[in-house]
């Protein structure tokens, strides 16, 4: 399928359809795309289509949603309709390009879908059949432009994510192995770099491509591949330098530091119940302290302060609906206390 103007015009008609509110247009469109599906060429056009910073919005997010359930339904080849070989591969040159273009603000939503398609082509095809993908990642990291950068831990992400709930494995093994001794160097810097942008006072400029909000995010999705990275075992290189991610000593480290890090302009807005970046760090923080505490207590002799630091925290914030760590809290304190202080009378319940 060429991706002349008339054809993409075609498609936009069909992708923009397939949210109407009239039944039969809805059905007709889906009947057309159905008919696209097996020639050369059309998923790249989707992609396109994604991609385009002149089409509609709306055509951009149908596409993005279409993307990710024609890979989820057709890229392991159990269908009757099959991705040709030469469109695969055309796509997976394109991902990971498209994930750092969508890396703004206004094109989350998109981001998020394509990052659902990239997973599930990850999980059949990651490493054997993608063996550049992480260097490619590693690669496209750059020291001020977090728009890019964003991207690109989007992207690991949404690879790495999927570890967390799968079962042990000698093949999840050597793909986690394969990551780790290629990604865990670059993460640890870049989780260094994004610290010390983030110390910046209050009123002092940042790098243009490094906003307060896109530092936020960087720092939300590094703390969400730390979890990623050590949700089967403890990576040797994270254990070489817990100091630096949960404190020692005089050293606080990270994580405990941005369970108490504030910056009133990361809160999020009072009248709105979606968490703000704020609350999703501390989240995802929590979420990793109690992970740790439950496979990792032997080498976690910083327990003591989360525990601390996390009942601090739930005294300190308020109640709202948009605050994930109240609900989380209480559920976290229960295994921090259970792992560090058998019969504490801590006054803790899940609710």
């Amino acid at each position: 399928m060429q991706a002349n103007p008339e054809t993409l015009s075609a498609v936009s008609k069909c992708l923009a359809n397939t949210v109407s509110p009239d039944a039969a247009a809805r059905r007709a469109a889906e009947e057309q795309l159905r008919q696209g599906e097996a020639q050369a060429g059309f998923l790249p056009l989707i992609l396109q289509l994604v991609r385009s910073e002149e089409a509609d919005m709306l055509v951009r997010q149908a596409a993005g949603l279409y993307f990710k359930n024609t890979v989820k339904r057709l890229w392991d080849d159990e269908e009757e309709v099959q991705i040709p070989e030469a469109d695969k591969a055309a796509v997976k040159s394109e991902l990971v390009p498209l994930m750092i273009a969508l890396g703004t603000p206004k094109t989350q939503r998109l981001q998020a879908q394509i990052g659902e398609g990239l997973s599930t082509i990850a999980s059949s095809d990651f490493p054997e059949k993608w063996e550049g993908l992480i260097d490619e990642l590693v690669n496209s990291l750059t020291p001020d432009n977090f728009v890019v950068n964003n991207g690109v831990l989007a992207t690991a992400h949404s690879i790495f994510k999927r570890w967390r709930s799968q079962f042990r494995s000698d093949r999840l093994f050597s793909e986690i192995n394969y990551v780790l001794d290629r990604f865990c160097k670059p993460h640890f810097e870049l989780f260094k770099h994004v610290d010390s942008l983030l110390d910046t006072p209050a009123g002092q400029p940042l790098p243009p491509n490094a906003s307060l909000p896109l530092l936020a995010q960087a720092l939300l999705l590094l703390i969400q591949i730390f979890h990623d990275l050590s949700s089967q075992d403890l990576p040797p290189f994270i254990e070489d330098n817990m100091g630096a991610f949960m404190g020692d000593g005089d050293q606080q480290g990270w994580l405990h530091k941005y369970l108490s890090w504030e910056r009133p302009e990361l809160k999020g807005d009072d009248d709105d119940e979606a968490p703000g970046p704020l609350q999703k760090i501390r989240a995802s923080i929590c979420e990793i302290a109690e992970l740790y505490a439950q496979k990792y207590s032997d080498v976690f002799p910083q327990l003591g302060n989360f525990v601390s630091a996390v009942w601090q925290m739930l005294t300190t914030i308020g109640p709202q609906t948009r605050d994930d760590v109240v609900s989380l809290g209480p559920c976290l304190l229960a295994a921090l206390t259970s792992a560090c202080f058998a019969g504490s009378s801590l006054p803790v319940r899940c609710r």
